[in-house]
This record gives structure tokens, C-alpha cells and sequence, in this order.
């Protein structure tokens, strides 16, 4: 399920997948088997490589931005089928082990703010470019969900900022 939409993104984007699938030993046909399990070391090299090969030094926020979102499978799904955006969120929290076990994603409220965070195993960030991948995709599914363009208050992610934050202006608003 990490996959699609980077497969869907690169295409949107103008990349052919399937060298960077075969790069890091995937075969493309998982893809179509709902069970596969591919270890998301190889989806976190496999957005590197595209950095790389790409020159994007915000491939993760392009990628989100771009794919298909049918691409994001249950976690769109969910949300757009949410009566609010906070129930949205609470959908995401609730199925994000499908996607990845060992991460937790977490909401938390106090008063008329929510906080969504997302952490691997041990309390660990995520690689920048996974984390703008899927913040972007929460944030442009919230969009769809609300029918507006919902931004969020604040964004904070636990890498650096890039050299040019631009592209993240313009879409997290």
C-alpha cells in the first residue's frame, strides 16, 4: 500500500516506476497483491533513489501532491467518507498499521486545536521524504474530504528545513 502512490506519483510526474522498483529488488507485480509485504526500508531507499535520479529535492511533497488518490487506498477512502475532518484524522490513526506496523500516527485534542503526529518504532522520525509524502497526503485528502482549501495552522516536521521551502508555502498554505 506505500507504494501505489509513489508509483502513482512518479507516472504524474513524468518518471517511469519500474526502474526504481527493479533498483531496489521489488517486483512490480507485488504491486497487484493486496497481501504483499514489501519492508519499508526498501519504500524509504526507493524514494531516496528518486531524489537522486530526479534532481527533486521535494520529491515526498511532489509525489502527495500528484498521485493519483485512489492511490492512497483505505486511508483516502476513510477519510473522504468521514463527517468531519477530525473524524478523518481518527480514521487515518486507526488504520495506519495497514500500511506500516510499526509506526503509530497519533491525535491529539486540547480545546479547538488537534495535533496529528506520525512516529516510527522508538519514538524515531521519519525520513524527510517520506514525512512531506505523507503529511502532503493528509493534508490534500482533508482538502477532498472538506471540499475547501483546508490548510493547516502550523506544520512541523523533525528534519531541517530544506534550502528552499517555497513548494512547501505554497501548498501547507
Amino acid at each position: 500500500r506505500a507504494l501505489r502512490p509513489l508509483m502513482s506519483g512518479l507516472m504524474k510526474l513524468g518518471y517511469d516506476p519500474l526502474p526504481f522498483l527493479h533498483a531496489r529488488g521489488i517486483d512490480s507485480n507485488m504491486l497487484l497483491d493486496p497481501d504483499a509485504a514489501v519492508p519499508m526500508s526498501a519504500c524509504v531507499g526507493l524514494l531516496a533513489d528518486g531524489v537522486r535520479t530526479t534532481g527533486d529535492d521535494n520529491l515526498g511533497l511532489h509525489v502527495a501532491e500528484h498521485a493519483e488518490l485512489g492511490s492512497f487506498d483505505v486511508h483516502f477512502y476513510a477519510m473522504v467518507s468521514s463527517p468531519t475532518l477530525g473524524a478523518a484524522f481518527e480514521r487515518v490513526c486507526r488504520y495506519q498499521r495497514l500500511i506500516h506496523e510499526t509506526s503509530q500516527v497519533r491525535l491529539e485534542k486540547s480545546g479547538d486545536r488537534a495535533i496529528l503526529s506520525h512516529r516510527l518504532a522508538g519514538g524515531m522520525a521519519a525520513p524527510r521524504q517520506t514525512a512531506e509524502l505523507l503529511l502532503a497526503a493528509w493534508v490534500r485528502a482533508g482538502r477532498v474530504a472538506t471540499q475547501t482549501k483546508w490548510s493547516p495552522a502550523e506544520v512541523r516536521f523533525a528534519h531541517r528545513a530544506p534550502r528552499d521551502s517555497r513548494d512547501h508555502e505554497r501548498f501547507f498554505g
